[in-house]
């Protein structure tokens, strides 16, 4: 992706699904307007921490991405509904959730794919618009009590 893609200030909807991007660039936080980020082919090992600057963003899908970092920035996207995310399940250091996204109040949609931990980190039960946890593609051990105490909460994939 060129790095004048930051330069469209205006534009709400950006899908690269049929690009595997190695990464995202920096220059995507100047896409102050965006609403909905899907790049479903994405490999992106990283999120940039100018992430943070897209207050708009409603929907962000990077299901193929290779995560081993979300930064904390991402805690900032108090406008967000839904999140899908990838993460390398090879990586010797599982992807963490940092707790800065404990609190997106709107989030109504999670779905970590790939996400390792013996349960799910403390602080979930701060998502209280969740109506649908997809851990699905995780591997989750034990489920944290919190989740007693999402009280949007509808739909619970575990395998």
């Amino acid at each position: 992706m060129p790095p004048e893609i930051g330069l469209l200030g205006e534009l709400r909807e950006l899908d690269t699904s049929t690009n595997e991007l190695p990464h995202l660039p920096p220059e995507i936080g100047g896409l102050r307007r965006l609403r909905t980020l899907t790049a479903d082919g994405a490999r992106a090992k990283e999120l940039p921490p100018e992430i943070g600057q897209l207050s708009d963003l409603e929907v962000l899908v990077l299901p193929s991405a290779e995560l081993r970092v979300i930064p904390p920035e991402t805690g900032r996207l108090q406008a967000l509904v839904k999140l899908s995310l990838g993460s390398d399940d090879t990586a010797e250091n599982p992807l963490t959730i940092p707790k800065e996204m404990w609190g997106l109040s709107r989030l109504e949609e999670l779905e970590p794919a790939d996400f390792r931990a013996a349960e799910l980190p403390d602080g979930i039960g701060g998502l209280r618009s969740l109506r649908t946890l997809d851990l699905s593609r995780c591997r989750v051990e034990t489920v944290s009590d919190e989740i007693r105490g999402l009280p949007s909460l509808r739909e619970l994939k575990i395998s």
